[in-house]
């Protein structure tokens, strides 16, 4: 599915109705345009679990763990070059477990990633606060919850399906 969002705070409308869908053991990779709000949509996600710390980038320190419950974990995976890379600064510890995984960047790390995740690019839309964030549900735990997914979107943005 793809979601368009005319505005930064539709963007994060977005984000907090993803949030609403989540649960500990969920993995959400981001792709897309450089620059197109991949943070700030996890920042938005983020705040909406419960997260009251400043949520910031972590392209230079790989990994950020806030506090919620579950607990959420942001992962920039810009600066790795692979996925061995990004299985040695701890993913094992943070990925499939009791938390939820935000990693951006995620399509240079995709073969150590779940099979079972939600993707996300974000891209430039046509105007220059539009954004198109297109939705691939992978594995049979987000495949179940494909409808609650699209109804949470359909809430705050307009949503087409591929």
């Amino acid at each position: 599915m793809k979601i368009v969002s005319r505005s930064p705070e539709q963007t994060a409308a977005i984000a907090e109705a993803l949030a609403g869908v989540l649960s500990a053991g969920d993995v959400v990779a981001l792709a897309g345009d450089l620059g197109a709000g991949k943070t700030t949509f996890v920042r938005s996600a983020s705040r909406a679990l419960g997260v009251t710390e400043p949520v910031t980038s972590p392209t230079f320190t790989i990994v950020h763990e806030y506090s919620a419950d579950p607990p959420v974990v942001h992962v920039d995976a810009y600066r790795l070059d692979s996925a061995a890379e990004f299985i040695s600064v701890g993913s094992d510890d943070f990925l499939g477990v009791d938390t939820i995984a935000f990693v951006e960047w995620a399509n240079q790390v995709s073969d150590a990633l779940p099979l079972d995740r939600l993707e996300l690019s974000l891209t430039w839309g046509e105007g220059p606060d539009d954004r198109v964030i297109a939705c691939e549900v992978r594995g049979t735990r987000w495949a179940a919850r494909q409808r609650a997914l699209r109804d949470a979107f359909a809430a705050v943005a307009t949503v087409e399906d591929d």
